[in-house]
């Protein structure tokens, strides 16, 4: 790997900085080989777009998939009549939330459509009730047209079909794990009480705030960037932290290239 020999130690003052925040980062999972069914041949149907196309409903960007083997499709995962679990399989470290586009065939005021599920590692688990109502309404205009839940943000079509967005919050445990499976679970699914889809997934994430302060004296200043070019060359006296400071996987130029950025006030890599 590259050593940083060659980076002068005649840096220009730099500014110190008092904190460092974390930063989040939306990551679309697209449903994928998990699409069971092709939404375009539902009711008003033919009026949502074609996959694979993107959306950005309330500022958050969707990943949309086509149904396996049909053209001119819309792919989604449809929990069947009666109860049933569908999975879709992720991996997002330090997931802080979920935006769903979830909607119902059908649906009937107060049923409970069964529920959605947020899976992670080390016993990381979430779960949600789908309330038509609450929290999900028919995707037309047949059926149930309230849902109460202030953070639904909506997006419509010609002939009254859309999409709800639905935002999870997801407790502490996932902020330091990562999300690994999304279960649309079915109760009693069908006409009239309803039968969720989901359409689309976003995964909020948080990554942790990264420490600038690599010898550990209390600062973040110019102090840092030549103790990580010592620890690079080979002197490990003052470092206190991992030489991979931008997380690439290696220790180089680009970590001190990366701390130099944080320590002047940009953001951590």
């Amino acid at each position: 790997m590259p050593i940083v020999s060659r980076l002068s130690r005649s840096l220009v003052t730099l500014t110190l900085l008092t904190s460092f925040s974390a930063v989040a980062q939306l990551t679309p999972v697209p449903i994928g080989s998990a699409a069971n069914s092709n939404l375009r041949t539902y009711t008003g149907g033919s009026n949502y777009p074609v996959a694979p196309a993107t959306l950005v409903i309330g500022g958050v960007p969707f990943d949309l998939t086509p149904h396996p083997g049909s053209s001119n499709s819309l792919g989604v995962m449809q929990n069947p009549t009666g109860n049933s679990q569908l999975s879709l399989f992720t991996s997002v470290p330090n997931a802080a939330r979920v935006y769903a586009l979830i909607n119902s065939a059908w649906g009937r005021l107060d049923a409970i459509n069964g529920r959605i599920e947020f899976v992670g590692t080390n016993g990381a688990f979430a779960s949600f009730n789908l309330v038509q109502g609450q929290t999900i309404r028919d995707h037309w205009t047949a059926y149930n047209q309230v849902i109460t839940n202030p953070t639904i943000v909506t997006m419509s079509w010609p002939s009254g079909v859309r999409f709800d967005r639905q935002t999870f919050e997801l407790p502490p445990a996932f902020h330091t794990e990562t999300l690994t499976e999304i279960r649309l679970v079915g109760t009693n699914a069908g006409q009239p009480q309803g039968a969720a889809f989901l359409a689309g997934v976003t995964v909020e994430a948080v990554i942790p705030p990264c420490d600038p302060d690599v010898n550990c004296d209390g600062s973040a200043d110019q102090d840092d960037v030549v103790c990580l070019i010592d620890a690079i060359g080979g002197n490990l006296d003052c470092i206190c932290t991992s030489l991979d400071f931008n997380n690439d996987g290696n220790a180089d130029q680009d970590d001190v290239t990366a701390l130099i950025s944080v320590v002047a006030g940009g953001d951590c890599p």
